[in-house]
């Protein structure tokens, strides 16, 4: 799969799960995605609802679809040579100007107050050119990535992803 094709593809989705992510070998980042869907709650939800926050979020749930990770729908990216990395609490997340207004499940960029913070904490600019910030949306969490090439994308069933 393309790395255009999985934008493609995500972008279509509603919500998007970061499942794992890690260092591979010296410098390989391993993203590792899922889709997620919406299903009923079940009796048991509405009663944990219940134990943990009391009848009136009880009868305030009830109904409400719950968000559950799609295990059929999962992608690998590798990013090979990765300069930088971060994982932030989404709850957090002020925005940037970069990518901020850009639509999409996974935003590309070359201008970026992160890439502008790299620039000032590495030389990482000084000896590599077309450094590009990766934002990858998630649910909870928003991942960025710098790097001056596309990852490479795997999809579920490809090679044991």
């Amino acid at each position: 799969m393309t790395f255009a094709e999985f934008r493609e593809e995500t972008d279509k989705l509603r919500y998007l799960y970061l499942d794992r992510i890690y260092y591979l070998g010296d410098n390989d980042l391993i993203v590792e995605l899922m889709a997620a869907r919406t299903e009923e709650s079940t009796v048991e939800d509405d009663e944990a609802v219940r134990a943990e926050f009391g009848e009136k979020a009880a009868e305030l749930a009830k109904g409400c679809r719950r968000i559950v990770p799609d295990e059929g729908r999962k992608w690998r990216l590798t990013f090979e040579n990765c300069i930088a990395s971060t994982v932030l609490n989404e709850s957090y997340w002020s925005g940037d100007r970069g990518t901020v207004d850009k639509e999409g499940r996974i935003v590309v960029t070359e201008d970026s107050d992160w890439l502008d913070y790299l620039r000032e904490a590495s030389f990482a600019h000084q000896i590599i050119d077309g450094i590009r910030h990766y934002e990858i949306r998630c649910l909870d969490h928003i991942v960025n990535v710098a790097a001056d090439r596309e990852p490479d994308v795997e999809a579920a069933g490809e090679q044991g992803c």
